[in-house]
């Protein structure tokens, strides 16, 4: 390339640079189907915490689409409450997995190339983080 200098600074700019790695991305995103799987692994997801949701009360509410899920994390059912998500994902954290918080629940946003054991071990970790919570803010209501 002969480009000029500082021509290569800016992401935005549709230079070659930038462009070359937004193509690269867009060919791997076709190539190994990421939007398929997101869509599929998103719903086998999805369906597992709403299944969780029977057993936990403080799951208040799932929703999302592909690979991005929002959990509503919540003291009481009927109230709404939320619980301090910050407080959630720090337990989460400690046992080896990311999130970040969502307004009242916590997300789930896992790399589109994620395999689906690696999800099953994040979504255990999940399951035994959400009953230890809940088991706390039992004992705290008693």
């Amino acid at each position: 390339m002969d480009l000029p200098a500082g021509a290569h600074c800016t992401t935005t700019g549709g230079n070659p640079i930038a462009c070359a790695g937004a193509q690269a991305f867009l060919d791997i995103l076709a190539e190994e189907n990421l939007m398929e799987k997101a869509a599929s692994l998103g719903e086998y997801v999805k369906n597992r915490v709403l299944e969780m949701q029977k057993k936990y009360e403080i799951i208040g509410d799932v929703r999302g689409k592909g690979l991005a899920i929002c959990i509503e994390l919540v003291k009481d059912p009927q109230t709404k409450e939320p619980i301090d998500s910050k407080w959630f994902i720090g337990k989460m954290h400690k046992k080896g997995v990311l999130m970040v918080s969502g307004g009242v629940g916590v997300r789930i946003c896992p790399p589109l190339v994620i395999s689906k054991e690696m999800m099953d071990q994040g979504q255990d970790i999940l399951e035994s983080v959400i009953k230890e919570v809940s088991a706390e803010i039992h004992r705290a209501g008693e």
